[in-house]
C-alpha cells in the first residue's frame, strides 16, 4: 500500500477512530473505559495517545489462487476505490 498517514483531530472524528479501534480490539477497551484496571503509569500514557489514520492511494497485492505472481492494483480516491482492480 502506498498513501499518507494523518492525525485525526475533532471531536466527532475522534469519537469515531476510536469506536472503530475498539470494535476491532475491544480489549483495549479497558485501558479507556477504567484506567484503574491498569498501572496508573500505563494509564497516563494511554491518556495522551494521538490517534493517526492511514488513507491509502493505492493497493498493490498478490493473488496467488489465479496463478503463481499473480498481481493486481487497486486504485482509491476519497476512500473509495476508484474503479475495479487491474493487473499490475
Amino acid at each position: 500500500m502506498e498513501g499518507r498517514v494523518e492525525r485525526i483531530t475533532g471531536a466527532p472524528a475522534s469519537a469515531h477512530a476510536l469506536t472503530s479501534y475498539l470494535k476491532r480490539y475491544p480489549f483495549v477497551r479497558e485501558f479507556f473505559s477504567d484506567p484503574t484496571t491498569v498501572p496508573r503509569q500505563i494509564a497516563r500514557k494511554v491518556a495522551e495517545v494521538d490517534l493517526f489514520a492511514f488513507r491509502p492511494f493505492h493497493i498493490l497485492y498478490v493473488d496467488n489462487e489465479a496463478g503463481f505472481g499473480n498481481r493486481w492494483q487497486l486504485q482509491i480516491q476519497e476512500g473509495r476505490a476508484a474503479g475495479d482492480p487491474v493487473p499490475a
